[in-house]
């Protein structure tokens, strides 16, 4: 099984003038360059012969970017807490609030129908937002990668 990683398109100025917040802290959208971006590799993906499954982080950042790359390709997308970025402080991660699987699939029209995703999807085990370490997203990690290992084989 051949699997492809990317980042997100460039993300859209979410500071405003006043100093203010003009999405939810931490959750920006693409700016309209990223779209661009993301168009583009789908582009790309669809002329290599991609047709398989979009795994992305439950961010608007990571769903809008997967969502341009499944509209050149025809994939469906599945929204996957475990590959989600860091929250690097305990005020981010108390401040965050994330988009239930309703709220995606409202945004989002390429998401998979049998998607899952428990809500909130940032938390640890306690149900708690936590700082993470880097041992802690290399852990986070690892285990999502050997669920979709159990889910889906090589």
């Amino acid at each position: 099984m051949v699997r492809y990683v990317t980042r997100h398109g460039q993300v859209a100025n979410y500071i405003s003038r006043e100093g203010g917040h003009l999405y939810p802290p931490g959750d920006p959208p693409l700016s309209e360059l990223g779209r661009e971006q993301a168009r583009r590799l789908g582009i790309y993906m669809r002329k290599i012969g991609f047709h398989g499954r979009i795994l992305c982080s439950p961010f608007m950042r990571t769903l809008e970017t997967a969502e341009c790359i499944a509209k050149e390709t025809g994939a469906v997308i599945t929204p996957f807490a475990p590959i989600r970025e860091i929250f690097q402080t305990q005020e981010s991660a108390d401040a965050f609030r994330g988009l239930t699987l309703e709220q995606i699939r409202q945004r989002y029209c390429c998401i998979d129908a049998n998607a899952v995703l428990p809500y909130p999807w940032w938390c640890g085990a306690d149900g708690c937002p936590h700082k993470e370490t880097f041992s802690d997203v290399q852990a986070r990690v690892r285990e999502g990668l050997a669920q979709l290992d159990r889910l889906f084989g090589d």
